[in-house]
């Protein structure tokens, strides 16, 4: 069957009973803006690096597909329908929100979107989820609607409101003398976000002497409060950076990727478990998903075997050099021991460039 049928080109749609009605009809409008809202809520999924929550927002496609159904329905008696929405979904997403109140302190001013990148996508997808909710009122006015799917659009751009203020407040930056200090003194900085100062000389910078770098810190099990800590460049610890990154894992992708069958998703992170790169060709969310938890896994035996972490074993490994902790690499395409293979071959292939 072909995807084009014709039967549109009066301008004219059919609902689930077949009664053809205007493509301007008002039911249209709401299921148009529907759509859009499932679809943005499917780029919001596709950037989430937490499993919860990518599980969480496609459980709100399938809900937001119900709602669709059901404005598709035009029986006018609610015991005709056959899509009547959960009372359940409304109840899950409002427990969803107030888990995420209880997780930080709300700002409660007018807030500016745009904090992150992430969060701004959210952001639009409320404000859809906000127009939506105006259609379906519009429609309410002539036709019958499901009363429990109203009141879950109401919530669902709660919930979209809070979960990016709770992005916005997880991923706030910090000073670049904040992050040398949790660089030189890690989790045990009694608290990193009160240091406002450092001293950054010629070393630090493109051309600079090497000169040392000098950052003052209250730690705790790293010497006495106040000590002033100095490192050469010879003996700065080494970081992986999210360009560098990239630029490697688009390395490895062409690398595997041509000469195998199989296409293989690599995903770098952090330390502190941040996705820092995944090569271009991961573009199948689940992929990516694999890939980070299989280098997120590395990462927690990393804290438990130190080094011996960096030795492949489900599908990730963890990365060292001079003995510390660069991040994690993580990979998804075959069986565990051809992506193993792939994780040695990649590892070698870091330590060459």
């Amino acid at each position: 069957m072909k995807i084009y049928t014709k039967t549109g080109d009066r301008m004219t749609t059919g609902l689930l009973d077949g009664t053809r009605v205007s493509k301007n009809d008002v039911r249209l409008h709401l299921l148009g803006n529907m759509d859009e809202l499932n679809s943005y809520i499917g780029l919001v999924k596709s950037l989430t690096q937490d499993r919860e929550q990518f599980e969480e927002f496609s459980q709100i496609q399938r809900n937001l597909m119900q709602i669709m159904s059901g404005v598709a329905d035009s029986a006018e008696e609610p015991e005709d329908r056959l899509f009547a929405f959960p009372e359940e979904a409304v109840v899950r997403l409002e427990e969803r929100i107030d888990r995420i109140e209880e997780a930080f302190a709300r700002i409660k001013d007018f807030v500016l979107p745009g904090s992150t990148y992430y969060s701004a996508q959210i952001d639009v997808a409320r404000t859809v989820a906000r127009r939506c909710e105006r259609w379906f009122t519009a429609v309410s006015e002539t036709y019958p609607v499901d009363a429990v799917a109203a009141r879950y659009l109401n919530r669902l751009s709660d919930y979209l409101y809070m979960t990016a203020r709770y992005v916005d407040a997880k991923n706030k930056g910090m000073t670049l003398a904040q992050q040398m200090v949790k660089a030189v003194a890690g989790e045990n900085a009694q608290d990193i976000t009160a240091i406002d100062t450092a001293v950054v000389t010629k070393g630090d910078v493109p051309g600079g002497q090497g000169e040392a770098v000098s950052v003052t810190a209250d730690c705790s099990g790293g010497g006495t409060a106040g000590q002033e800590r100095s490192m050469s460049e010879s003996e700065s610890i080494p970081e992986l950076s999210a360009e560098e990154g990239q630029k490697n894992l688009e390395a490895l992708g062409k690398k595997f990727n041509t000469t195998y069958s199989t296409i293989y998703t690599f995903c770098l992170c952090d330390p502190e478990g941040e996705r820092l790169a995944t090569n271009s060709l991961a573009s199948h969310s689940v992929a990516v998903h694999e890939s980070m938890a299989a280098a997120l896994d590395a990462l927690k035996r990393a804290k438990r075997d130190g080094e011996a972490a960096a030795t492949p074993e489900k599908s990730g490994a963890a990365i060292y050099k001079k003995g510390h902790l660069l991040g994690s690499l993580g990979v998804y395409g075959s069986n565990e021991k051809s992506n193993n293979e792939k994780i040695q071959a990649a590892l070698d292939f870091f330590g060459e460039i």
